[in-house]
């Protein structure tokens, strides 16, 4: 019932579950109907889509019927009304419609572009989002693991809910960090019993987590080797077991060969073979601790 963006929405609206005022549309002329209602600036998203494919800020009519076009060969879009505010995901596991534990953090940064993976979060605890994510699952009757992206309002700090992932997210795996045990709680759905709510330790939360692969890409392609130095085993918390030295090989390999190949760019030759140029396009997020007048971002 909630494949995709479009069905999300009309869920959500037949459930009272609180979002964006959004509006599913299938037309041009829906389109222009709905963005008259919801007003503008507003956001224009396909139903399919991941890691921010398919989304568009649009902010006047013309700019509307451009991105309609460049998204009309993906119908159904959703028009929803934009919302400035700290952009956030719970990772929550649904026992046949009941919620049986969620992970909750807010997006500091996103890599690449600014409706990218993130590539790092601030762990949070907020007992507003507990009950409505709970309606969301009785609604759907979901069962499994699954990610609900929201957003909370800069100007009257509600929450909304904005999208759907069915399935796990890497959120999901950040989860040590505030002592849910996850793999309790999978068992005990794979046994099909009642799953009691996982532990947490409250002074875990508001931990930083920096995520993998996104904010080891992110210091590699901005060259940014104090950020990388955070990888270092125990210098921050991370969603990965860094002990890992298959991991560690890994991305030390692909740091040398983006090093190697900027070196060699800059010096006016060639990048090395199967090597481009790189360039930044990570986008820092506004945190409600970072800055007391965060920089509005889009649901």
């Amino acid at each position: 019932a909630i494949m995709g963006k479009a069905p999300f929405i009309e869920l959500c609206i037949e459930a009272g579950i609180p979002i964006p005022e959004s509006q599913v549309v299938r037309s041009a002329d829906e389109a222009q109907t709905a963005a008259e209602e919801v007003g503008y600036p507003l956001m224009l998203k396909t139903s399919r889509g991941s890691a921010g494919d398919g989304v568009v800020r649009v902010g006047s009519p013309a700019e509307l019927l451009c991105g309609f076009d460049s998204l009309s060969t993906r119908l159904p879009l959703v028009v929803q009304r934009y919302v400035a505010g700290q952009v956030g995901s719970s990772s929550c596991l649904f026992y046949r419609g009941r919620l049986v534990m969620a992970v909750s953090s807010y997006k500091l940064n996103a890599w690449p572009g600014p409706f990218g993976p993130s590539s790092c979060r601030r762990m949070l605890d907020d007992g507003r989002l507990d009950p409505i994510l709970g309606r969301l699952g009785a609604a759907a009757g979901y069962h499994g693991f699954g990610s609900v992206d929201w957003i909370e309002e800069h100007a009257t700090g509600r929450l909304y809910l904005t999208e759907f992932n069915p399935r796990p997210t890497p959120p999901l795996s950040s989860a040590y960090a505030v002592g849910v045990n996850l793999v309790r709680a999978l068992r005990g759905m794979i046994e099909g019993r009642p799953v009691p709510q996982a532990q947490r330790r409250p002074s875990e939360f508001r931990r930083i987590v920096h995520m993998y692969p996104q904010d080891v890409s992110r210091c590699i392609d901005e060259g940014d080797l104090g950020g990388l130095l955070a990888w270092l085993p125990g210098a921050a918390s991370h969603d990965i077991l860094i002990a890992e030295p298959l991991i560690c090989l890994s991305y030390l390999r692909r740091f040398a060969r983006a090093a190697w190949a900027k070196m060699s760019a800059r010096d006016g030759g060639q990048a090395g073979a199967g090597e481009r140029p790189i360039k930044s396009q990570s986008v820092r997020l506004a945190s409600p601790e970072v800055s007391p007048t965060p920089r509005p971002h889009a649901a």
